[in-house]
């Protein structure tokens, strides 16, 4: 409670301001009164007549003593007394899912008056919560605190943090087995997804049970396996079946991959042929080839396929030869063409399933193992206007944008230089003869490789 003294008029005074709730102790300074009679807004206040008033509401506030003769005096100073306005500050409501980090913590205000802003308070608030990293599901309290202000009268209103439940994802893992007249009733077990925090199954409440289409399969074909069983406090779960595969039978299908046995160089257009053959003694289905090509290398097409349906994917750079059922001693062949956009040994996969249990995996995936030359670079050019070979063209450089071409004189001048080379040079200004180049290249590998040698100018026009 603070005190104040009246005192005798000496100009505007500035006025008191208190916040709500407070209060300030006005004080009359005049000596000698028996009796004092406080004022405020120019009506007497009702008991007030002691030497000090405890002041709470806003107003205009005076005093006048009166002696023992009951002679009044002067009226005081008048004492303005405002109240600070109500600034509530609001901490803003948040969520998170279990195991993630706490959101940025947020709050604003309602209250502020006379254009103001958080810049007039003399201690901005803090934001604080219980909630962890590692807090179970529930909601937890945002606490606003600490602001200061000698113009507002600071209230607060709490926010909530509610932490919802993480996705866990539990899926069957696939199994199979061979008719045996034997019901399947087990399950294979199964993988999760989702767990957070260093959590395990033992967050998990319940016992694992398997339902779907595979509890008490015998005959040849594909079921569902559907796992269920578990809840979790702090896990929103979601189950996703596995396949059961019951095989009547054992097939050997094996793949063969070659290329062509003749020279390639960068750019050239080469065949890979593919040969799929059921070798074992009984037929399979859905029988299914796949070869993923390396980068090396570039897809031009499937010139031709036996039988099945091969599709090339572009976005995985896969080709897929589905050929259905294939009865014991049949064969297919398919042919690939591409091209190779590096040199250097290119090795190949491809690889052939069907939906039996294979007797030999070894023979289930083949690889080819191809050397490709590097570019070939002509040794003349005629730069004689005639509309052919009138540039020194070195054949699919494209394939190498990073490259740079240095040419000399026999005197070891150079001649010509350029970064990104687009076999442009034509030789003007030069005589007729034999100059000398240094081509570096940077191979899809990173690699740089060079290529030195000579090229022969000839402007005469042959006939």
């Amino acid at each position: 409670m603070a005190g104040f003294t009246v005192n005798k008029y000496r100009g505007p005074i500035t006025p008191v301001i208190i916040k709500a709730g407070d209060s300030i102790t006005l004080h009359a300074s005049t000596s000698g009164a028996v009796i004092y009679q406080w004022y405020k807004d120019g009506q007497p206040i009702l008991k007030a007549n002691l030497k000090d008033y405890i002041a709470k509401q806003a107003g205009s506030y005076i005093v006048v003593a009166y002696n023992n003769e009951s002679c009044a005096s002067d009226a005081s100073d008048p004492i303005d007394i405002e109240i600070a306005p109500k600034l509530l500050i609001i901490a803003d409501d948040k969520t998170k899912v279990y195991g993630t980090p706490n959101p940025p913590l947020t709050l604003r205000y309602q209250g502020f008056v006379n254009g103001d802003g958080p810049g007039v308070l003399s201690t901005l608030p803090t934001l604080s919560t219980t909630a962890k990293l590692n807090s179970d599901v529930g909601a937890y309290p945002i606490v606003p605190s600490g602001a200061q202000s000698n113009k507002y009268t600071i209230t607060y209103q709490n926010g909530t943090l509610t932490i919802t439940k993480a996705p866990l994802v539990i899926t069957a893992t696939n199994d199979s087995k061979f008719k045996d007249g034997v019901p399947y009733t087990s399950g294979n077990g199964v993988t999760y997804s989702g767990f957070v925090n260093g959590d395990n199954t033992s967050a998990l409440q319940g016992d694992l049970t398997y339902t779907g289409t595979a509890m008490g399969a015998i005959n040849a074909g594909t079921y569902a396996i559907v796992p269920s069983g578990f809840t979790a406090n702090n896990y929103q779960i979601s189950y996703v079946p596995g396949v059961l595969a019951i095989a009547d039978k054992i097939v050997d299908m094996s793949v063969l991959k070659v290329s062509e046995t003749r020279s390639v160089r960068v750019g050239e257009a080469f065949n890979y042929t593919l040969t799929v053959e059921n070798k074992g003694a009984l037929g399979a289905t859905q029988v299914q080839m796949k070869d993923l090509l390396p980068a090396e290398l570039d897809f031009v097409s499937i010139s031709g396929a036996t039988a099945g349906t091969p599709i090339y994917d572009p976005a995985s750079r896969t080709i897929t030869w589905a050929l259905g059922d294939m009865a014991t001693g049949a064969k297919a062949v398919l042919t690939l063409q591409v091209k190779a956009n590096t040199h250097g040994t290119v090795k190949n996969s491809a690889n052939v399933t069907s939906i039996e249990q294979d007797a030999n995996l070894a023979n289930n995936t083949s690889t080819d193992t191809k050397d490709i030359d590097g570019l070939y670079i002509p040794n003349v050019f005629t730069p004689n206007n005639d509309g052919t070979n009138d540039t020194f063209v070195i054949p699919n450089l494209g394939y190498y944008p990073e490259n740079e071409i240095v040419i000399f004189n026999r005197w070891g001048n150079v001649i010509y230089q350029k970064k990104g080379y687009l076999s442009d040079w034509d030789g003007s200004g030069l005589n007729e003869g034999t100059y000398f180049y240094i081509l570096k290249v940077t191979t899809n590998a990173n690699r740089v490789d060079i290529y030195k040698g000579y090229v022969t100018l000839l402007r005469s026009k042959t006939k």
